[in-house]
């Protein structure tokens, strides 16, 4: 939703993003990333009801467009390998997945390199969702594994972007911050919410 109007945005094989009103049917614009097949998008939003689209690309570029302004360009990150998945943290930082297992923070402010990398396998990651209610980011690989990050310090308190903030794993969970291990079956999609999270496989069953 922005500023009253309920939106749906729509991907395109040929890389652009089309936002739609939902009540008119009529599509408001269109974004070009202009860096290959977009993977996923996200809405990012604030307090003041602005809000932004994120996209993960299959070029490595990670861009963010304004809702409004004529739908700027805000930010743009570019990664040496695809990115497969992105995911908002906060107003200002941005967590991605690449095609070679990587997960990325970038802090838009500053998009010269990310804050941070974090790696546990080569496989590409799938999903990054969010629970708001304890602030775990939760990951999925196309292996199976599906784990958490907490990133505690990333905080729009902070105002030093070149500020040492670490996305640490979180050891309040059992099994090393794992659900499951990587013999499990592929993952096609990934939610949490208020510390419950569901995943679907290609096996046509969704576990909690």
């Amino acid at each position: 939703m922005s500023r009253g109007l309920i939106l749906c945005i729509t991907i395109i094989r040929n890389g652009t993003v089309k936002i739609w009103s939902c009540g008119t049917q009529e599509c408001l614009s269109t974004l070009t990333p202009d860096s290959g097949k977009v993977n996923e998008i996200q809405i990012s939003s604030n307090e003041s009801g602005s809000g932004c689209v994120v996209s993960a690309c299959e070029r490595g570029a990670l861009t963010v467009h304004s809702l409004h302004d004529n739908n700027s360009l805000l930010a743009q990150f570019q990664h040496s390998s695809e990115l497969t998945t992105c995911c908002p943290v906060s107003q200002h930082y941005l967590v991605a997945g690449s095609v070679e297992g990587e997960i990325l923070t970038v802090d838009i402010r500053n998009t010269s390199k990310p804050l941070t990398v974090h790696k546990r396998s080569n496989y590409a990651v799938s999903s990054i969702v969010r629970d708001q209610a304890t602030n775990r980011v939760w990951c999925a690989l196309r292996d199976g594994e599906t784990f958490s990050l907490l990133p505690s310090s990333l905080s729009d308190t902070t105002t030093d972007t070149t500020a040492d903030t670490t996305l640490s794993c979180d050891t309040n969970l059992s099994c090393d911050t794992t659900l499951s291990a990587g013999d499990c079956e592929p993952i096609c999609s990934f939610a949490a919410k208020n510390s419950v999270v569901m995943s679907s496989a290609k096996d046509r069953i969704v576990r909690v």
